[in-house]
Parts: structure tokens; C-alpha cells; sequence
């Protein structure tokens, strides 16, 4: 029997889904890039013409498609563009082997990672809850691409050998491949790009960032070299002017693949307050100057890095602090630092910069200077950008009906998010193409279960906090909405179901999610 494939599965900036005959002309120019052809062509496309390529390689992925095996299109979730492949393949006795590539045009957003903990959590949940029902997918690259290695790892599949000469490409060679597995009864992983809109309501589960590194070999506290190289490469595909400018940082990291040296780096702050001015450290000396410090080996990211150095500079809590929509977790700024040019072994070839507002106003005396002081130019340009006034950026849904009952999202059994196995709101995380917070809910109210509200007002606002003490400012909106939850395509969690508001006492939710209910229902009862 042919097996029953999703149409649609939704991750973090991407959704997975069928390849179709209009993906050749951008599948054509993934198969032209060096890297792909190296790492993921076969021989018998080798043997073709080069225009014939993407043709072939299509018709196999829709017949295979039509067999039932799944090999998926990654796509962005605004335009359903072409941006990746990942596909299963060697499928057998709950067994799977897993096969990607990402398009040039969208690497440095954590695609592949996103995608393979996308597909795999799909292949690893049991068939009863719309899974494969897999015990086992595996992952094997050649030693020669550290970043296939960096990407399985973030994604949950350990490293569980090595296995010599095991592997030949186009042209017969054989090298020695890295094989990774993640079996269905592992811990879930902790992704440096988790899902934003896993959060629910309470606290955030894992945020993005970078894992933390050993100790180098001198007792440097830095991160990982292919990390570091997908943030710049992230941060020049937003700032292709800067190219120039961080050469030499790029130079830096390339240069460092041949050795087994980590790679030090400083990590700074950009605190705007709603007068528009910038946190300065007060005494120093050589003046005020943005917080900052050298990253220690317990800090998972580099932001995490320059929240302590807000903290132990300014007496600032990450908890009075919350991040900007412009920017998120990525770096405002990068600048070039003395090691990029000098090579020396101690020196850091850059400062990532990150940028934050106000949440509350801080208890501490701090120094702020006007923005238009800030310097160097680029960075000013950059904050010139932001009004320091704090927003909600995450959003969730107080469904109601005519008949007073509420929707209720029963979530996951899983330990990387929040109130696993409890009835909450649907809601989800502030992404790059959300203007406002309304924006954000009408997004994943139809991403998640294809709810379009027949009303939407602003209810109220509130507060959590993330895993690196960051306040989330959360809008609550109140939907009316008519219909069986029974019919719709739900993509996370268990299920959805009515519960008048004297029922929802007795369920098992999360956080706050009575509260909410009650408040509303009080407000909804006839004077």
C-alpha cells in the first residue's frame, strides 16, 4: 500500500512540502552550485547534460513522491518559493536514511537545521498521531563538510562513528563518511533554531543561538568557527554592502577550518531606551563605551554574552530588557576586530553586536548617550532604525463562540516546549514578514489550523520570559469563531476542542490559559 503523505508540513521560516513541475527552473539553478554538485548530485546526473539535470532529477523526486516516499521541497513559507530539498530514502523496518541541500540564495538562515528537525520530528512520531512511525533515521556526510556535521548535530542526531571509505562520489573516490542517527526514543533536541512559535504562553523553551563550545586549547572562552560563518554569512546576505568591510573576518574564519583552534570573538550591546539613546558603560579607560565582553564556555550564544556584559557593566537585568522586532536574535552590527587582520592567536577577529530595548525601566544609574553620538557609522546607520519603543512581539488566541464555550489547543507530550500535554491558547512567535502582532496571530492561527477568525480585537497584553531571562511582551487577542474543530487541518499538537468555561477548570493547562478564560467569560456575561 502506498503510504499517506502530508501535504504541508510547517517549520521554523519554511514549510515542507511536494515538489510540482513549476520548481524546475529553481531546482536548475541549485543544481549549478558547486557545493551541491560535490555533495549531493549522483553519478547517473553526472552522466547528463548539464541542462538535462534538473529535469531528471525532478521526475524522480514526483515519481518517488507518488510511490510514497518522501521527498520534500523546503520552501519559504511568504512567496512557497523553492529554497531546499530533504527527502528519506533506504526506508525499511522502521529504519530511514535522510538526504538534504539547501539553495544558495537561502543559506545562513538555519534552514537545513530547521528543515531536518522539521522532517525528522514528522518521521519519528507514531503513525496514530499522523507520523511515519519511524524508530530510527540516520545521516551520514563526508568528514570533508563540517557543516553537514554542525547541521545533524543541532538537529538531535548523534555522532556514532565514523565509517572509513564507506562512501564514492561522481568520480569514484572514496572517502570516509561521519554517520549521525537520532532514534525516536532520544531526547528531544535543543536546536540553536528552535521554533519561535512553540512558546505558548509561559516561558520561551531554548532560544536561538549558537551551542556552547569546549575550552580551547589555550583556555579561550569562544564559539564554534561554522556557527560563527553561518551568522556572518546570515548577517552579509542582509548587508551585502558590509562585504567589503568583514573580508577579513570572513578571511579569519575560512583560514581557521585547518586548525583546531576556537575562534575568539567580543559580543556588545545596543540598548535604546524610547528617548532614543544608546546604554554606554560609565566608567572605563578609555571612555564610555558599548557593554561588551569575551564569551565564557557556559553561554550557549553570543547573546547570551552580551547580556551578561549589560548586566555586570550596567547593573541592567536581561529581565528589563526585550528584543527589537527589526532584529531579533541576530546581530544588529558586525565589526572587524583586532584579530582579523593580525591572526593573532588571542585576539578577536570581530565584535557581534546585538540590539535590545527597554522593557521596564531600570532600577540601577545608568549612562545613555544620544544615538547621533554612536560610532561607527555603520552602526549609527543601523540604530538610526530604532524607536525604542517596546512591542509585543508574540501573539496568541482566545477563541470563543456564540456559545460561550472556548477552543482549546492540547499540545505535545514533549520536554523542548511549554506545558507539554496541556490545553493552552494557539498562538506562536513575531517572524521577519509580520508587521504587527495582529499580523502574527492571523498567520498562525491559519498555519496551524486553518482558522480564519470571523473577529479579531486586541484583548490584552502581557509578559513572559524567555530561557535567557529576555521579558516576551505578548498580546492576547480575542477571536470569534464559528466552526468544527473537528474539520480542520491541524498541524501542531494533539487536537482542539470546545469547552464551556466551567469545563476548562478541570483540564490540565497551561499557565495562565483559566485566567484568561475566566476574565473573558466575566466580561462576555449580560449585565
Amino acid at each position: 500500500m502506498t503510504r499517506r503523505l502530508p501535504t504541508r508540513l510547517p517549520g521554523t521560516g519554511l514549510v515542507l512540502r511536494p515538489f510540482s513541475p513549476e520548481d524546475e527552473p529553481l531546482v536548475a539553478q541549485a543544481l549549478a552550485d558547486t557545493e551541491i554538485v560535490r555533495w549531493a548530485l549522483g553519478a547517473h546526473l553526472h552522466r547528463l547534460p548539464t541542462d538535462e539535470r534538473a529535469a531528471q532529477w525532478l521526475r524522480t523526486r514526483l515519481a518517488a513522491w507518488s510511490d510514497g516516499v518522501p521527498d520534500f521541497a523546503i520552501t519559504d513559507p511568504d512567496t512557497n518559493d523553492l529554497t531546499g530539498y530533504i527527502g528519506l530514502r533506504r526506508i525499511h523496518n522502521g529504519n530511514a536514511e535522510v538526504g538534504s541541500w539547501i539553495a544558495p540564495w537561502a543559506r545562513g538562515r538555519g534552514l537545513a537545521v530547521n528543515a531536518l528537525l522539521t522532517a525528522a520530528g514528522w518521521a519519528l512520531t507514531p503513525a496514530s498521531h499522523s507520523g511515519m512511525g519511524l524508530h530510527r533515521i540516520a545521516l551520514h556526510h563526508s568528514t570533508d563538510n563540517p557543516a553537514s556535521c554542525t547541521v545533524a548535530a543541532k538537529a538531535g542526531l548523534l555522532l556514532e562513528g565514523t565509517m572509513r571509505q564507506a562512501t564514492t562520489d561522481h568520480a569514484g573516490t572514496r572517502y570516509d563518511s561521519h554517520l549521525h542517527a537520532r532514534l525516536a526514543t532520544d531526547p528531544p533536541p535543543v536546536s540553536a533554531f528552535p521554533p519561535h512559535r512553540e512558546h505558548g504562553r509561559g516561558t520561551i523553551p531554548e532560544p536561538a543561538g549558537l551551542p556552547p563550545s569546549p575550552a580551547s586549547p589555550r583556555g579561550l572562552p569562544v564559539f564554534n568557527r561554522t556557527d560563527l560563518r553561518t551568522v556572518l554569512n546570515s548577517y552579509l546576505a542582509r548587508h551585502p554592502a558590509e562585504s567589503a568591510r568583514l573580508a577579513a573576518v570572513a578571511d579569519a574564519l575560512d583560514a581557521a577550518r585547518s586548525t583546531p583552534d576556537p575562534v575568539p570573538v567580543t559580543c556588545s550591546a545596543v540598548v535604546v531606551d524610547p528617548a532614543h539613546r544608546i546604554l554606554h558603560t560609565s566608567s572605563t579607560s578609555v571612555g564610555p563605551r558599548l557593554p561588551g565582553a569575551e564569551p565564557r564556555n557556559e553561554e550557549r550564544s553570543p547573546l547570551a554574552t552580551a547580556l551578561r556584559a549589560v548586566r555586570e557593566q550596567t547593573g541592567i537585568h536581561p529581565s528589563d530588557l526585550c528584543l527589537t522586532p527589526q532584529h531579533l536574535r541576530a546581530p544588529i552590527d558586525i565589526a572587524p576586530g583586532p584579530g582579523a587582520n593580525s591572526r593573532a592567536p588571542s585576539a578577536p577577529i570581530a565584535d557581534l553586536r546585538f540590539a535590545f530595548y527597554l522593557a521596564h525601566t531600570p532600577s540601577t544609574t545608568t549612562h545613555w548617550q544620544p544615538a547621533a553620538d554612536v560610532d561607527p557609522a555603520e552602526l549609527w546607520a543601523k540604530v538610526t532604525g530604532l524607536d525604542g519603543q517596546a512591542t509585543p512581539l508574540n501573539a496568541s488566541a482566545l477563541i470563543y463562540n456564540h456559545r460561550g464555550e472556548y477552543l482549546l489547543h492540547l499540545r505535545d507530550m514533549r520536554d523542548d516546549i511549554w506545558a507539554p500535554g496541556c490545553w493552552a491558547l494557539l498562538g506562536g512567535g513575531h517572524e521577519p514578514g509580520d508587521r504587527t502582532p495582529q499580523d502574527t496571530i492571523l498567520r498562525e492561527l491559519k498555519e496551524e489550523a486553518g482558522i480564519v477568525p470571523q473577529r479579531l480585537e486586541a484583548f490584552l497584553d502581557e509578559e513572559v520570559r524567555d530561557a535567557d531571562g529576555l521579558t516576551v511582551p505578548v498580546r492576547i487577542f480575542a477571536a470569534l469563531w464559528e466552526g468544527d474543530p473537528a474539520r480542520l487541518p491541524l498541524t501542531e499538537g494533539v487536537m482542539l476542542a470546545w469547552f464551556p468555561p466551567a469545563m476548562v477548570s478541570r483540564l490540565r493547562l497551561g499557565g495562565g490559559t483559566l485566567d484568561l478564560v475566566q476574565r473573558h467569560a466575566r466580561l462576555a456575561e449580560p449585565a
